[in-house]
């Protein structure tokens, strides 16, 4: 059996200029349509999902993404970013969603864990972490039959994927996280944004087993990621909107938003 999960990068959905109202819905209209009209066993967002951190924007996001799951009968998760915790707690954001901060779904032939790996209310600090609460419900996970693992997390391993190098660009003390996930010969596949170009990244000797791979900013790249599994090799691919006119609105959102990086690769 083929499992198909889609993904896409950080949202940055951003209410700050009210003269790109036509654009915003344009773009986040247009592109999430295609991205949950596309067929999947789950479709996910890797966080950053406000840009500003505010509950009208994760309101509006979560209403629209919602609506459009639902129209194409789709299984959806979000992971929080550093840029969703800006202003509000992780308690705030889990009622406002309606979903925990970190999970895990559990299929025959795969398992899906995803983490929370922002810090709270850290505007000047936007590394990633994980908390000693969910590093003991990581370790719990060690009473569950092997089998292949996906990882959904906004921050990627240091020294992995593009930019994760670079401070505060990626997860302090990823070992632990790895030593508990590497329990078997499962093959793991690590996804996730931050970072806000697409990239992948493989070391069989540093990092046996494990895969890394990278979503791009939906507003410096319109595109989504489809992951598929089988028989435990994972294959990824890159969907590129095809719309022009979603190009066009995302390079004027873009240009316009204070504190957004574009990658210049």
């Amino acid at each position: 059996m083929t499992r198909r999960i889609a993904v896409i990068g950080d949202v940055h959905y951003s209410l700050t200029n009210s003269l790109h109202g036509e654009d915003r819905k344009l773009f986040y209209h247009g592109l999430l349509d295609v991205f949950f009209s596309t067929k999947a066993d789950l479709h996910v967002a890797l966080g950053d999902i406000s840009h500003n951190g505010t509950h009208e924007e994760w309101e509006e996001f979560i209403s629209l993404a919602k609506h459009l799951a639902a129209k194409h009968n789709c299984n959806f998760q979000l992971i929080i970013g550093n840029h969703d915790t800006l202003h509000y707690t992780k308690s705030e954001i889990v009622a406002l969603t309606k979903q925990p901060l970190y999970s895990m779904i559990e299929w025959q032939d795969l398992r899906i864990i995803l983490l929370d790996t922002t810090k709270e209310c850290s505007p000047l600090d936007w590394g990633g972490e994980i908390d000693e609460v969910q590093l003991q419900w990581l370790r719990s996970l060690r009473t569950h039959p092997s089998k292949v693992t996906a990882i959904f997390a906004h921050h990627p391993f240091p020294n992995t994927t593009s930019g994760s190098h670079e401070v505060m660009m990626s997860l302090a003390e990823p070992y632990e996280i790895y030593s508990e996930l590497s329990q078997s010969n499962c093959r793991v596949i690590y996804i996730n944004g931050h970072n806000h170009t697409h990239s992948v990244f493989a070391d069989a000797t540093l990092w046996p087993k494990w895969t890394f791979v990278q979503a791009a900013s939906i507003l410096s790249s319109p595109s989504f990621l489809l992951i598929d599994i089988a028989l435990g090799q994972f294959r990824s691919s890159t969907i590129v909107i095809d719309d022009p006119a979603i190009h066009s609105a995302a390079y004027r959102l873009r240009h316009d938003m204070s504190h957004y990086h574009h990658p210049s690769i």
